[in-house]
C-alpha cells in the first residue's frame, strides 16, 4: 500500500469513533466536520484492557510526521488529546479490517476499517442534517 493509500485508509480508519462528541461538535459548529477531522476524532477506540495486547505492535516510539517533533510516547498517551495525524502509524494493508496496536502499558487502540469509518461518517452526516431541520 503506498503512502497516499495508507493515509486515505488512516483518514477513513480514524474517522469513526466518538459519535456522541460528533453530535456535540455539530451542534456547536455551523457545518459538519470534514472526513479527515472526523477520522482523527472518531476513527479509533481506546481501551485500557491489556489482555489481548501481547501480540500487538506497540505504538511507543512511532515516528512523528512533523520535522523535529517528538515521537509517540505511550507513557504520555491521553485519549482526550491524541491526534493520530501527528504520527506515522503503520496501519495494515487491508483497509477492510481494523488495525490494532498496543499503547505501552496504557491499553490498546483500534483504528476502524474503511467500511466502518464510512458508515460512521454517513451516520454522523445524517445526524447533522437532522439537527439542522
Amino acid at each position: 500500500m503506498n503512502f497516499s493509500a495508507s493515509l486515505l485508509h488512516w483518514s477513513f480508519a480514524v474517522a469513526v469513533l466518538l459519535g456522541s462528541s460528533a453530535v456535540t461538535h455539530a451542534q456547536s459548529n455551523p457545518g459538519p466536520m470534514s472526513i479527515d477531522d472526523f477520522s482523527a476524532n472518531q476513527g479509533w477506540v481506546f481501551q485500557t484492557d491489556l489482555t489481548k495486547a501481547d501480540s500487538l505492535e506497540d505504538l511507543d516510539g512511532c515516528l512523528s510526521v512533523a520535522d523535529n517533533a517528538a515521537n509517540f510516547v505511550a507513557a504520555d498517551f491521553d485519549p482526550a488529546t491524541f491526534n493520530p495525524r501527528d504520527y506515522a502509524i503503520p496501519l495494515g494493508d487491508d483497509a477492510s479490517k481494523p488495525s490494532n496496536f498496543r499503547v505501552g502499558n496504557q491499553g490498546v487502540i483500534q483504528f476502524h476499517s474503511t467500511d466502518r469509518l464510512e458508515l460512521l461518517y454517513k451516520r454522523y452526516l445524517s445526524g447533522f442534517k437532522a439537527e439542522k431541520k
